[in-house]
């Protein structure tokens, strides 16, 4: 039973650790990116021009290289959050069965009650900003309002018109494969292989090979990376990784799982290799930085992504681990509540570097603080 338990703790911990590195990324992309002389992302559309400014970065790396690349590879680091989810809901609805048995409608109500729950005070947070300073938030409407607390902003064109903070799309668009999973994905251990791993499969090649067939730069594009379609394959990634886990602990698994389960798991059922997930690291890099550079490979580049994050976080030692763990803990009220912070100090000082300083640290102390906020927020509300 210890070992077990042990074995649990470092599942959690590396979980933790790869939310915290996932966050940090997220964060520093979002202040970085709209400073001139930084990279602009192919992230909802792929658009020649921002390969082209990419390559020149390349070939003539300045100081600032690691900066400029972080800006331009972190939308893929999505993959690494919808990874987790996938992975996550797996272990808690099916393998463990905490949940199982649970009815489809109160899946969905259950998890978009924790999104609401999770939004709802920073949306109140705006109104009362807007109110006694309009200048500060001329993105509040109650329109926007009512239509973040439903998460159906997605659904529209040119959605980002529509939010109170941009980086808040992330939130509809989760939900949307909350509901997918339960509807469609979810099968319980004794399910056939054709419902735990080639329909989830299926899926995930079916929504890439759409984004393939349609304009690279076209508003459909982006509409479809504003939803669930844009980002499904991490999210499958996830939930097969941890059914290949199951199986490998439960003496059922395939050499395929096996060699799922040595690429991306991120639980110790057996020994994993410090060098063959260095090799992983490399590659998994490289592979981000030539995805770039074609819409046929574009559209898969959550795979290295989701193989990167997970070799990663497995070489971390204790030092790197815990605390990133812990910030893995704040990630969901850091992303909630960087966008005021960010609105707040953006080019309000004359250094860039110096003005994203001390928004990180003003995002970590002011999440702590929404995080308080949170835990003693009454389910019932």
């Amino acid at each position: 039973m210890e070992k077990v338990r042990n074995r649990g703790d470092r599942t959690r911990e590396w979980c933790g650790a790869l939310r915290g590195i996932a966050i940090l990324v997220v964060i520093t992309h979002n202040f970085l990116h709209v400073y001139q002389g930084i990279l602009k992302e192919n992230e909802q559309t792929f658009e020649v021009g921002k390969v082209q400014a990419y390559l020149d970065v390349l070939m003539h790396p300045g100081l600032d290289v690691v900066a400029q690349l972080v800006c331009f590879l972190v939308p893929y680091i999505m993959a690494v959050y919808l990874f987790l989810s996938g992975y996550g809901l797996v272990r808690s609805y099916e393998n463990q069965g905490r949940h199982r048995g649970e009815r489809a409608l109160t899946f969905c109500v259950r998890h978009y009650l924790k999104l609401l729950k999770l939004v709802f005070p920073a949306i109140v947070m705006a109104g009362v900003l807007y109110a006694l300073h309009s200048d500060l938030g001329w993105h509040f409407t109650w329109k926007r309002a009512v239509l973040q607390s439903l998460f159906v902003t997605n659904y529209f064109p040119y959605a980002t018109y529509l939010y109170i903070y941009v980086p808040w799309w992330f939130l509809g668009m989760i939900l949307q494969i909350y509901v997918i999973y339960r509807l469609v994905m979810y099968a319980p251990p004794t399910a056939s292989v054709w419902r735990r791993y080639v329909l989830p499969v299926g899926i995930g090649v079916a929504c890439c090979l759409l984004m393939r067939c349609i304009s690279p730069e076209g508003l459909l594009q982006q509409w479809l990376h504003y939803n669930c379609v844009g980002h499904m394959l991490g999210f499958v990634g996830g939930v097969i990784t941890a059914r290949c886990e199951h199986d490998v602990a439960t003496g059922r698994g395939s050499r395929v799982a096996g060699g799922v389960w040595t690429v991306v798991s991120l639980d110790t059922i057996k020994r994993h290799d410090w060098r063959l997930d260095l090799l992983l690291v490399v590659v998994a890099l490289a592979a981000m930085l030539s995805f770039q550079l074609t819409f046929d490979t574009w559209v898969w580049i959550d795979i290295p992504g989701m193989v990167g994050g997970c070799a990663l976080v497995r070489l971390l030692g204790r030092r790197l681990l815990v605390p990133l763990a812990w910030l893995g803990k704040l990630s969901a009220a850091i992303y909630i509540i960087h966008p005021f912070l960010r609105k707040a100090l953006i080019f309000q000082l004359g250094n860039m570097w110096l003005a994203f300083s001390v928004f990180v640290v003003l995002t970590m102390l002011a999440a702590m603080a929404y995080q308080w906020i949170l835990q003693r927020y009454p389910n019932r509300i």
